[in-house]
C-alpha cells in the first residue's frame, strides 16, 4: 500500500529513497532539507535544515549504505558553494563526516564493496578551466577501512598472509556495533 506524506500545507516532498533493510526512507523537503522517516510508526526527523543545499534544486543524490545506518550525499560546506563535498551521515545520531572537503566538485557518491567504500564523481584532479566553465571529470573509491583497502589491493594470497600478521583495529563508521 502507498503512503502520502503530503500534508494540507504546501511543501515540496520528493526523491524518496527506501532504505536496504526497508525500515526508513529519504526524502527531501522544500527542495534542500533532507529529511528521515521510520516508515513503521511514520515520524518523521529532519537530518539537515537546507543550509548546506542553497541552490534549492533537489538535485542532490541520497545513497543509503547497505547497513541502513548511513547515507552519502553532497554538501556544500564550509562557504565553498558553489562546490560540493562529499558526506556520510549517520542517521541515528547525526554523525556527518566529510569525505572530500576539496572546494572542488564532488558529487554522485554510492557505496561499493559490499559498503567499505564510497565511490565519487571529482572534477579535483582531471583538466580544470579555472577561469570559465568545463572541466574534466575522474572517478574516486574512498575506503572508509584498512582491510576493505588492502583486500582491494592485494592478491587474495597476500591479503590471507597479510590479514595472519595483522589485526585490523580501526573500524569504520559503520564497524561500531549498535547498542
Amino acid at each position: 500500500s502507498e503512503m502520502c506524506i503530503r500534508d494540507r500545507f504546501t511543501v515540496d516532498r520528493e526523491h524518496p529513497v527506501v532504505s536496504p533493510d526497508g525500515k526508513k526512507m529519504l526524502f527531501v523537503e522544500d527542495r534542500n532539507k533532507i529529511m528521515l522517516m521510520d516508515l513503521a510508526s511514520k515520524s518523521v526527523k529532519q537530518i539537515t535544515d537546507g543550509s548546506n543545499f542553497p541552490d534549492r534544486d533537489g538535485g542532490f543524490s541520497l545513497e543509503w549504505a547497505p547497513d541502513s545506518r548511513w547515507f552519502a550525499t553532497e554538501a556544500s560546506l564550509n562557504r565553498h558553494d558553489p562546490y560540493y563535498d562529499v558526506v556520510i551521515i549517520n542517521t541515528d545520531d547525526l554523525e556527518t563526516i566529510n569525505l572530500t572537503n576539496s572546494g572542488y566538485f564532488d558529487m554522485n557518491p554510492q557505496f561499493v564493496l559490499d559498503g567499505n567504500a564510497v565511490m565519487y564523481i571529482t572534477d579535483r584532479f582531471g583538466m580544470r578551466n579555472h577561469a570559465s566553465w568545463g572541466s574534466q571529470n575522474d572517478v574516486i573509491l574512498h575506503f572508509l577501512n584498512k582491510e576493505a583497502y588492502d583486500k582491494y589491493r592485494l592478491s587474495e594470497e597476500d591479503f590471507e598472509l597479510l590479514k595472519d600478521c595483522l589485526l585490523y583495529t580501526s573500524p569504520s563508521p559503520r564497524d561500531v556495533e549498535e547498542s
